[in-house]
This record gives C-alpha cells, structure tokens and sequence, in this order.
C-alpha cells in the first residue's frame, strides 16, 4: 500500500509540472524603412530621391524593398517597378540576372553572355547597366548599380510588349534617381 502511495504522489508532482506553455501574442506595427525620399511623399526620408513621373503610383512596399511603384500602360495595364538595395555586390550582375531569368522560366547565362546583353546606363553620375529579359509574355528590365558600398536594383516587370511603351521612361526615371 506503501508503494502505491510513493507512485500517487510521483505522478500528481509530475503532472503538476506539466502544464501547457503559454503562447504570447504581440501585434507589432509594420513600418516603412525610412530610407526613401519620393518626390511626393514627404513621409519617407533617406537613403534616395527620385522623381516620379507622372501618373505613376507610389505603392506599399515590403520589408526589402525601399519602393514600390505601379506604371499605367494602357487598357488599365500596370507594370511594377521596385527598388530594392543590398550591402556589397549582392552576389554579383550574374547570381542576379540569372536569378530574375529563372523567375522568367529561363535558362541561367554565362558571364560572356552577361556581358554581351547588358547596356551601360549611368545612375547617380556611376556607371550601371541594363539587362532586359522576356519570356511567355512576360518581361523585366532591371538596372544594376554597384556603388562599391552597396548594390541598387531597379526592375520594371509587366507584359511583354506592353513594357516596350515605357522602358525609356523608367529609364530616364532611374537615371534620375539620387543616391545619398
């Protein structure tokens, strides 16, 4: 009877220590990286400054991305341009462009014909490129700009032939754009 006891106890100590964790919930507010400076938003402060063309639209953006925009194409149409910037090179042109052309369902290239494809464009008084890529309708135009500090991407991606009616406009906004 003694044993029974001893074991009674043991097991209500042992349950006694068991209780279920509490889980603790914590609402914390998203906030935008106060790294962008628009033209039209004086909320954001930082990192660069641009100005948005018009009947482009400031969109929300995500915890990469500095910014976000949306361009009209026509019929309601939209492309998407982001801005997203890195320390370092970012794992280089190539590890990039060929990462955004598996996105585009295609075939990773070589660094020869990396260099075959991208057109200089300068950014910020630096020298950047362009690489632009197709695939099933779908299209980015990325610009590239290693500052030696960091890395800059600019994409535009949309339908195909419709980017075609602004790529020199997202062109001509990029290389607008100041980098502090």
């Amino acid at each position: 009877m003694k044993w029974s006891v001893v074991v009674l106890f043991i097991v209500m100590a042992g349950l006694a220590g068991c209780e279920k964790p509490q889980i603790t919930v914590v609402d914390v507010p998203a906030t935008a990286p106060a790294s962008v400076v628009g033209s039209s938003s004086a909320k954001n402060q930082g990192r660069f400054s641009y100005t948005l063309p018009n009947g482009w639209v400031e969109r929300q953006g995500d915890a990469l991305r500095l910014a976000t925009f949306g361009v009209p194409i026509k019929d309601g149409v939209m492309a998407e341009v982001s801005v997203v910037t890195l320390s370092g090179d970012a794992g280089g042109k190539l590890a990039n462009v060929n990462r955004w052309r598996g996105q585009l369902r295609l075939g990773p290239i070589t660094e020869s014909e990396l260099a075959k494809i991208a057109v200089p464009l300068t950014v910020n008084g630096q020298a950047a490129v362009v690489v632009d890529m197709d695939s099933d309708g779908q299209r980015t135009i990325a610009v590239i700009l290693e500052t030696g500090v960091d890395s800059w991407f600019f994409k535009m991606t949309g339908p195909d032939k419709a980017l075609e009616t602004v790529k020199s406009e997202f062109l001509t906004f990029v290389s607008g754009v100041t980098i502090r």
